[in-house]
């Protein structure tokens, strides 16, 4: 275990007394003199550790932006998919957990970069970098369709937005009596509805290209021979979109899928005898979009039951799922309805084709672009 230096205590000490000056003072009221009275340190002993008041802020500053930061990486170990809304709240709360980053950042950010060593200066924007990495990823993982020049169009909005968020949510009585007496009105909302509603409105941009990346679609498929994968990746082709492979925990053999044996293990689960097959993951990112085309193997004239499995596992309310089969002859029914009876939440399900293996990737985009809408 790491000892911590006498050296590393006394500067800390010094941070702290800062803080909680910083809670009840103004910035421009803090001296090093303050910090003395407040502390057992003299001002000559401050001035070994810190050359100015300003660079003992900037490490505040410094050591928020590491807590920030490891808040948005707890978002990441915790959560594998999260939609629009979900992000927006999960980001949002990480802000509304760091009022003093964000009154730094609105108040007192000139003065304290201009006021202070180029040695500390750069070591500050080393953990502004990794902000800027950290939201940078959380889009790369929640929102995959977003492009690089997508995620750097959020970030550049958003940050620049940061500068403001604090008094906004931070109003003074005097600066809401001549508010009052100019006739303005102004809203009564905390960090949080500020940021979640600006999140929420960059992420979908009032119906532009965010948008449409944002609800674009997401193929998952089962293939049992490779003939439903084929037409799954022809899918995927037309529509750019990415694709999600169901796999059984435990794959089926050749045994297994002999349908003319009714004590095979496809025979025993189409016939409700065993239970579903467990999924060998949960992974599929589901929660990422608006429209699931939902492909497989006509068996027993409707869905193999790994397909009922999927849709009970995730949550689709709201969603809406699009069936497409492979088969040599069969349609697919009441495969909608039973679908339904299974899924988890309130999806729109819908039969859509049976496609024979010879489809073309044409045929297909003309078909799913028809019926999505």
């Amino acid at each position: 275990m790491a000892t911590i230096s006498h050296s590393d205590k006394r500067k800390s000490e010094i941070i702290r007394a800062c803080r909680e000056l910083y809670q009840t003072m103004a910035f421009k009221d803090i001296t090093i003199k303050e910090i003395s009275e407040y502390t057992s340190f003299s001002r000559p002993s401050i001035y070994n550790y810190f050359a100015t008041k300003e660079s003992i802020f900037l490490e505040i500053f410094r050591e928020e932006y590491t807590l920030w930061c490891d808040n948005m990486d707890a978002i990441i170990t915790k959560y594998k998919a999260l939609n629009v809304k979900s992000f927006a709240d999960k980001l949002a709360r990480t802000l509304e957990n760091r009022p003093v980053l964000l009154k730094l950042l609105s108040m007192n950010l000139y003065d304290l970069e201009e006021n202070c060593s180029l040695a500390d200066l750069t070591m500050f924007k080393r953990e502004y970098r990794r902000a800027l990495d950290s939201v940078e990823h959380l889009l790369a993982v929640y929102f995959p369709r977003m492009n690089k020049s997508a995620r750097a169009k959020f970030i550049y909005t958003f940050f620049p937005f940061m500068f403001g968020l604090y008094p906004y949510a931070n109003v003074t009585q005097k600066q809401k009596q001549a508010m009052i007496s100019a006739g303005i009105k102004f809203p009564t909302k905390r960090v949080y509805d500020f940021a979640y509603q600006t999140i929420f409105l960059l992420l979908n941009n009032q119906g532009g290209h965010m948008n449409s990346i944002l609800s674009s679609v997401l193929i998952a498929y089962f293939s049992a021979t490779g003939t439903t994968a084929n037409v799954a990746q022809k899918l995927a082709s037309a529509l750019d979109a990415p694709i999600y492979e169901i796999r059984p925990a435990q794959p089926y053999t050749d045994a297994d899928l002999n349908w003319h044996d009714e004590n095979s293990r496809s025979s025993l689960e189409m016939d409700g005898k065993i239970p579903y097959p467990e999924l060998a993951d949960l992974n599929a990112p589901v929660a990422n979009y608006d429209t699931i085309f939902l492909g497989f193997p006509i068996w027993w004239g409707t869905s193999p039951k790994i397909v009922n499995q999927f849709v009970k596992s995730y949550d689709l309310t709201g969603k809406k799922v699009i069936l497409f089969a492979t088969s040599g002859s069969s349609g697919l029914g009441d495969t909608a309805s039973d679908l339904q009876q299974d899924a988890t939440g309130t999806p729109e399900i819908i039969n859509g084709r049976r496609f024979p293996a010879s489809v073309s990737t044409n045929e297909l985009k003309t078909w799913a672009e028809s019926i999505k809408q």
